[in-house]
């Protein structure tokens, strides 16, 4: 933006675009669509969003067998608007419509105006087999579960989710950068021939602003630690139920000192453990002290969101 000899403000071409696509979208008619991000957070308090992107496995495979057996331009073309058509109905139309009524009903049984902000979102790019959200960060596990149970009710179909979650503050582009990344993550495990047809789920919490890729930092921070990424129909319901159990029985320092305890090594972690369980006198963590060795990094990840998706 510059000013001219009247000083009045001059704007580029791409600004304008830009103005005229935002003052398109309609007003608000829908209480949980919201299109300023600022809107989203308590200011002042916590201002966590979360990019949310989502992309379709083997969509090339499923184009390839639509079109098999075609043999003239008409049928091919039709067939592959069809493909189009259901493609977008089963990855964005329909998993939209079930995240807009359940967040709704969140929305209208919140206690008050900052509980409600929790459900607020904004769909920013869909089409075909993709799709990207932001959202307040606490609705990321309602999100995500919805959309995944509702796609499972389409077919064979199958995609991966990758989760960046920032400041309202942080640049979007390298946000948006890193929830595609995450992405990636997940469809490296969708590839493979024993996880075909499998949902992936991969996060990122972006502390203090976004200074390298995500896989220089998973190589070098993460990588010993985390479970990520989670496959939905599986460990990410066990990550999502061990960290409801944490909520439900444990304190939040208890949940933080394990996640430390994780980095810090073997042993300080089963001291942490031995420390909690001695005072869970109702053994209302028995099932994690049962399974201690296998949800290691799963803690460790619950500890990373433990305030956002489950206190």
């Amino acid at each position: 933006m510059k000013k001219d000899k009247k000083n009045q403000k001059q704007y580029t071409t791409e600004s304008k675009n830009k103005q005229k696509k935002y003052d398109s979208i309609p007003e608000n008619k829908n209480s949980v669509f919201e299109k300023e991000f600022d809107k989203f957070v308590d200011k002042g308090t916590e201002s966590l969003l979360a990019v949310i992107y989502i992309d379709g496995n083997n969509m090339g495979e499923k184009v390839k067998n639509v079109t098999q057996g075609k043999s003239d331009y008409t049928s091919g073309i039709n067939a592959l608007r069809n493909f189009s058509k259901q493609t977008n109905k089963d990855f964005v139309e329909n998993p939209i419509k079930a995240i807009t009524e359940k967040l709704t009903e969140l929305y209208n049984n919140a206690k008050d105006e900052k509980e409600q902000k929790k459900y607020l979102f904004r769909k920013i790019i869909s089409g075909g087999d993709e799709i990207t959200i932001v959202c307040n960060a606490h609705a990321v596990p309602y999100i995500l579960e919805i959309y995944f149970e509702k796609l499972s009710e389409s077919g064979n179909n199958s995609a991966c989710a990758g989760v960046a979650v920032f400041h309202s503050h942080d640049p979007f582009a390298d946000v948006y950068e890193i929830a595609e990344a995450c992405c990636e993550m997940g469809k490296k495990q969708a590839h493979l021939e024993e996880n075909k047809g499998k949902n992936y789920i991969d996060f990122h919490y972006c502390h203090a602003g976004i200074t390298n890729s995500l896989e220089i930092i998973r190589d070098t921070q993460e990588k010993e630690y985390t479970a990520r990424p989670y496959e939905y129909s599986g460990s990410w319901k066990e990550f999502i139920k061990y960290g409801k159990l944490l909520a439900e029985n444990g304190k939040r320092s208890d949940v933080k000192a394990l996640g430390e305890a994780v980095v810090n090594g073997e042993s300080y972690y089963k001291e942490e453990l031995r420390r909690i369980e001695s005072r869970d006198s109702k053994n209302n963590l028995t099932e994690l002290f049962e399974n201690e060795d296998n949800i290691k990094k799963m803690i460790f990840d619950i500890s990373i969101v433990y305030d956002l998706w489950f206190a």
